[in-house]
């Protein structure tokens, strides 16, 4: 038999003994986590998460914590998250444009401004007082 198939049985087993408050080595009152099979395993928690997904969702499962739905979820929720921001950023583009156009104006305005109160305050130039309507 190979050897990571030993290893999937005796971790199923784990589970098995764990779920049904049988275990042989760790302590009957613990909950079921993936630390607790790897030790009623004999083998490495980071070994479970690393090499059987299938057992990891199993014990997920067991402790009410769907692996994949939750993934699922926060990957949703990233790519939602990614589109508001793609949005705001095209949003924020459109009014950079927006305030550099205005800028523009502005800057024209206050130069027509300088060059009428020039004119203005100049000594050979008098009001002009049409009809009054």
């Amino acid at each position: 038999m190979l050897k990571k198939s030993v290893t999937h049985n005796k971790i199923r087993m784990a589970i098995v003994r764990i779920s049904k408050n049988k275990p042989k080595i760790v302590s009957v009152d613990r909950k079921i986590s993936v630390k607790a099979v790897a030790e009623e395993a004999g083998v490495s928690d980071s070994l479970i998460h690393k090499d059987y997904p299938d057992l990891l969702e199993r014990i997920k499962k067991i402790q009410g914590k769907d692996y994949r739905e939750d993934r699922n979820n926060k990957h949703e929720a990233l790519k939602a998250e990614k589109d508001k921001g793609r949005e705001l950023r095209e949003e924020n583009k459109g009014l950079n444009v927006d305030l550099s156009n205005l800028a523009s104006i502005n800057a024209r305005l206050l130069l027509e401004l300088a060059e009428l109160r020039a004119v203005k305050n100049s000594g050979n130039v008098t009001e002009f007082r049409g009809k009054k309507e």
